[in-house]
């Protein structure tokens, strides 16, 4: 349920950057994705890769020994020595709070194979999965950004305890909504996302008394937007805009 009363914030200014791990035999495929992933996320998250099972196993233990937490992993469906599925199911014996995401190419999902997706979905119940992600098509892939932020919000979510100065009732894949939110990060605003058909989202459109045009933005002090822009939330926000 929406408060106006704001918790207690966990401050933990000793604890290291947290970790993005990309794992896929393909060379090509892993220089896409930690070029993307550094162009965006290198100021906040280590950025690693590597190129095998056996390799990745060996950073995820030396990364839980250092006391690092890991955000989220990326890995290939096939690597040279085995199956993305089966590392990532290892993987929480290490860090069983990680987001893990199975790396595809656009025309190599494992929906065009009903055995692939089959694994796939014994995969996700089992809760071993929690994403499949296309890898990046263009040396600007909004598409694969927006994959990226999802995960790295929802672990963010539930690892990194935080006031949510904004609240926002949106659908996942909506244009409007991922610019509204990709601005938020820019400009460090702590905030939650939830869809309109979850409990949180229920009871915030409730409060707004509307259920659209979505996104609606529910700020910490009660106040209610439809449709914000950037500049609005920037002023109800006492905040300069900048640019």
């Amino acid at each position: 349920m929406a408060s106006t009363t704001a918790p207690d914030v966990v401050t933990e200014p000793s604890r290291p950057p947290a970790v993005i791990l990309i794992v896929t035999s393909n060379d090509r495929e892993r220089a896409a994705v930690l070029g993307h992933l550094r162009r965006r996320y290198r100021d906040d998250y280590d950025i690693h890769t590597d190129g095998s099972t056996a390799l990745a196993l060996q950073r995820l233990k030396s990364l839980r020994d250092d006391c690092h937490d890991l955000a989220i992993m990326l890995v290939g469906w096939e690597l040279s020595d085995g199956k993305g599925i089966d590392l990532l199911s290892q993987a929480q014996t290490f860090h069983p709070h990680a987001m893990r995401a199975l790396l595809v190419s656009r025309t190599g999902a494992p929906g065009a194979d009903p055995a692939l997706a089959a694994e796939y979905a014994r995969a996700a119940t089992l809760g071993d999965v929690h994403r499949i992600v296309p890898g990046p098509a263009a040396v600007t892939d909004e598409q694969f950004n927006f994959a990226v932020q999802e995960l790295l919000h929802e672990w963010a979510r539930q690892n990194r305890p935080q006031f949510e100065v904004i609240r926002i009732v949106g659908h996942r894949w909506s244009e409007a909504c991922h610019r509204f939110r990709d601005h938020l990060e820019r400009g460090g605003v702590p905030y939650g996302f939830y869809e309109p058909d979850s409990p949180e989202g229920r009871t915030l459109l409730e409060h707004a008394g509307t259920t659209g045009p979505l996104p609606i933005a529910v700020l910490h002090d009660g106040q209610v937007f439809v449709q914000p822009t950037a500049l609005e939330i920037v002023e109800a926000l006492g905040m300069n805009a900048v640019g």
